[in-house]
This record gives C-alpha cells, sequence and structure tokens, in this order.
C-alpha cells in the first residue's frame, strides 16, 4: 500500500491515468453530493417557506422527510438495474431528469405541490448517489477501499458545508426560498456535463448481471441473510438516524431558540458540518495502522456518549448555544468514519455492487422515516427533542456493530 497522501493505483481496477482518476473521483463526489446539498441548502429558508405557504414547521419538515423516502425509493429502483444496464447511461438519464424536477420545486405553487416534487427530486438524486457508489465500488478493491470511501465522503460533505451559507445568501440577496432551488438547477445540469466528459462505463458487459429481477432479488435476498451485512446497514440506519434528528430541527432551533439569522445559522451549521470533512481525512489515516472495525467502534462510542450528554444541555431552561454547538461538533464529525467504514465492509461483502449499494443506501435513508414520527410525537422542546433522538439512534447504532458484526478473531 502506497503513503497516506495518495490512493494506491494497483488498488484500483480501472485504467485510467492519475488524472482522469482524479476527474471521476470529484465527479463521482458531485454525483453523492447532490442530494445531501438539495437537503442542505433550503434549510436556512423553513421559516421564509412556511410564512409564504401559511404552513406549519411540521409541513416544512415534511418536504425534506419526503425527499429521503424518494432518496431510499431511488437507489432501490436504480442501484438493481445499474447492476444489469451498466452505470453511465443510466446516471446520466436520470441527472438530466433531475435538472427537470429541482425546476419543479423552484416553480411550485403550494406546499403540497413541493411536498411531491420534493419526492420526484429524491427518487432521481438517490439514482446519483447509488450509481455513483456502485462506480466507486467497481474501481477500488482490498483495504483501500475504506481510505477512498473516506475521501470520498469528505468531498461528498463540502456540500452540507456551503450549502447552508449559499442557501442563507441567497435567501438574504432575493428573500425567496425559491432561488435555492433554481441555483440546484444550474448544478445538477454542470454535473450531466461532467458526467458526459469524466465518467467512463465501469462495469463491462461480461460482469452485469443479465438475469433479470429474480437474479437480483436472490442476491439482495443473500445479503440480507447475511448477519454482518445487516448489522453494518442498521449501523448506518441509526447513524443517520441521529444525522436527521439535527437536520431537521437545526433550522428552528439556531433561528427561533437562540435568534440567529438565516446567514449567521448557515455559517453555524456549514462549521459543524466541517467536522465531518476533518474526521473524514482523519480516518483515511488512522485506516492504514488499525483496523478499520475497531475504527468504526471508537467513533460510534464517541457519538452515543456525546448524544446523551447533549440531553442535560438542551434540558436547561437556558440552553448554552456554545455547550450545544461544542457536541454538536464532535457528535456530528463522526459520521465520515461512520459512514465510510460501515460502507467499505459491508461492500467487501458482496460482488452485486449495485444491489448492495441500493440496499445500504435505501435502509440508510430510511433512518429519516423512523426519525420523523418521534420527532413529531416526542412532547420536549425542539431542542430537547432533537437530543434525545440522537441519543437513542447513537446508542442503537453502536448496539448494532458490536453484537452483529464483531470479528471472529
Amino acid at each position: 500500500m502506497t503513503g497516506a497522501h495518495a490512493p494506491s493505483l494497483e488498488a484500483f481496477d480501472h485504467g485510467l491515468s492519475p488524472r482522469r482518476l482524479w476527474a471521476l473521483m470529484g465527479t463521482i463526489a458531485a454525483m453523492t453530493a447532490f442530494a445531501p446539498l438539495a437537503t442542505d441548502v433550503y434549510l436556512p429558508a423553513f421559516p421564509n417557506l412556511t410564512h409564504e405557504f401559511s404552513a406549519t414547521d411540521a409541513a416544512a419538515q415534511l418536504t425534506l422527510t419526503v425527499s429521503f423516502i424518494g432518496i431510499m425509493i431511488g437507489q432501490l429502483i436504480f442501484g438493481p438495474m445499474s447492476d444489469s444496464l451498466g452505470r453511465r447511461r443510466l446516471v446520466l438519464i436520470t441527472t438530466i431528469t433531475t435538472v427537470i424536477a429541482t425546476l419543479a420545486c423552484a416553480l411550485a405553487p403550494s406546499i403540497l405541490f413541493l411536498t411531491g416534487a420534493r419526492l420526484v427530486l429524491g427518487i432521481t438524486g438517490g439514482a446519483g448517489i447509488v450509481i455513483g457508489r456502485a462506480i466507486a465500488a467497481d474501481i477500488v478493491k482490498g483495504p483501500e477501499a475504506a481510505r477512498f470511501f473516506s475521501l470520498l465522503m469528505s468531498i461528498t460533505m463540502l456540500a452540507p458545508l456551503v450549502g447552508p451559507i449559499i442557501g442563507g445568501v441567497l435567501l438574504d440577496l432575493t428573500d425567496t426560498w425559491r432561488a435555492a432551488f433554481f441555483f440546484l438547477a444550474v448544478f445538477c445540469a454542470l454535473l450531466a456535463v461532467a458526467i458526459v466528459f469524466f465518467v467512463p462505463e465501469t462495469l463491462p458487459r461480461e460482469r452485469r448481471h443479465s438475469g433479470g429481477l429474480g437474479a437480483l432479488a436472490k442476491g439482495a435476498g443473500s445479503l440480507l441473510r447475511d448477519r454482518v451485512f445487516v448489522g453494518y446497514a442498521v449501523t448506518q440506519i441509526f447513524a443517520f438516524g441521529a444525522l436527521f434528528a439535527y437536520l431537521a430541527s437545526s433550522s428552528f432551533i439556531f433561528q427561533e431558540t437562540f435568534g440567529l439569522s438565516p446567514t449567521a445559522y448557515s455559517f453555524a451549521f456549514s462549521g459543524i458540518a466541517g467536522a465531518i470533512i476533518i474526521t473524514g481525512f482523519l480516518n483515511r489515516r488512522l485506516v492504514l495502522t488499525m483496523n478499520v472495525w475497531k475504527v468504526l467502534v471508537w467513533a460510534l462510542v464517541i457519538s452515543a456518549v456525546g448524544s446523551v450528554v447533549l440531553i442535560p444541555v438542551m434540558a436547561a431552561s437556558e440552553p448554552s448555544i456554545w455547550l450545544m454547538v461544542l457536541i454538536l461538533l464532535v457528535v456530528i464529525g463522526t459520521r465520515a468514519p461512520i459512514g465510510a467504514n460501515a460502507m467499505a465492509l459491508a461492500l467487501e461483502r458482496s460482488a452485486f455492487m449495485g444491489v448492495a449499494s441500493a440496499l445500504l443506501g435505501a435502509m440508510t435513508f430510511g433512518g429519516a422515516i423512523i426519525v420523523s414520527p418521534l420527532l413529531a410525537a416526542l412532547p420536549f422542546t425542539t431542542g430537547l427533542t432533537m437530543a434525545v433522538v440522537m441519543a437513542i439512534c447513537s446508542v442503537l447504532s453502536l448496539l448494532s456493530t458490536l453484537l452483529l458484526t464483531r470479528p471472529s478473531d
């Protein structure tokens, strides 16, 4: 294995020059980043959106929830399809469709129409996530996979880092949430151009699964009978559930509880998201010298402890914004090593990369479906509800890895 500063070319099955490889990696990162960007860029405008449509906070959060449902559905559909039809043409078609769906969101005449358009956008955006991950799995092999996914996740997390800043600035300049979706349409159009120039077909015909839905269902069934694969998937479900609780609540907590402006909230949100980039690059170094599973467990322990400590902080009569931010930096920062290492370890267990990627992605975003009823049902303040849900999810994520995936040696 090569040094810590560059991916090992011997570990990649691609035949590309280093320059083309980095261009491909950047495009894959953009493909997988679009859906998080579409989620985060309009978070600062939630209060603006509810005011324009005379809608409730729950209605605004529902547009977020259906997006995650769409992403889950899209991954289940397009991941297996890419195993049988190939990657490049399919992701190009879905990316062009995403441009249309994004424009529909920007022109939505009602909260109901926006909710439906967000569902479609989630479905097509999910294709980019699952196919991008499958392309990565096609070309990276062996222990290098954890490093590759850490780098990919770090690059991808630039989206939530800059997304709220862009959204906050656009909101201040235009005073409308619609500007965020026009921005997304332009971003996605440029992504389609990048796919044309930089993404080759990474799944040759002889490696495609042509047995139809039956063969694909068999592959999925085999994975779902694998206790270890399911353990990593459940780990992802609850790790993302904790993240979703934060995403759905942060705008209201920072702006309504602590009185921050949309722009100030954007910078606070992005600063917390920046921790994911730092821990992503740290993870790339750690997995060179430490067992990947152990790195995953340590990240889960830190996440669980931090989330539990957040509960009394948010239960105080006057919560400290600085203490809350400090804890969130630690807890949210662990998303990079948890996501990258659980993903790499799970994908090692499958020959159906599209199916495995689809199942992992769908089950991961299913965390949003699990968390949404809790956010609505718990009789606490928004801040305390977020903390309780994050703690529950973080502890369950840790238990899933410890009980279901522990190596036999």
